[in-house]
């Protein structure tokens, strides 16, 4: 099978493979979430992807992308690349 894009938000799409996981942007209140966005910040690689409020964190083995996204939203468009390697970009979010 070959690599498949994910659309995150805005106009930014990365490697569906790359994805660690989705998150609510709520989880950055915990503490150990904090440090490791700190950490990610030092390093350069945190990216928010759009304006608007922040609803979830994507986390992938480069960087973490900040998306105005929901992470239900996010979690079906993942499913739907998987199951038919397509893109869904919906520029009403």
């Amino acid at each position: 099978m070959s690599p498949m894009l994910f659309h995150v938000g805005g106009d930014t799409l990365v490697w569906l493979h790359e994805v660690i996981g989705i998150f609510d942007v709520q989880t950055q209140e915990i503490a150990d979430t904090r440090a490791f966005l700190e950490r990610m910040r030092a390093l350069g690689r945190v990216e928010v992807v759009d304006a608007g409020e922040l609803k979830s964190l994507v986390v992938t083995d480069r960087k973490v992308y900040l998306s105005p996204v929901s992470p239900q939203t996010l979690r079906r468009r993942a499913e739907l690349v998987e199951q038919t390697g397509r893109i869904e970009i919906n520029h009403s979010e």
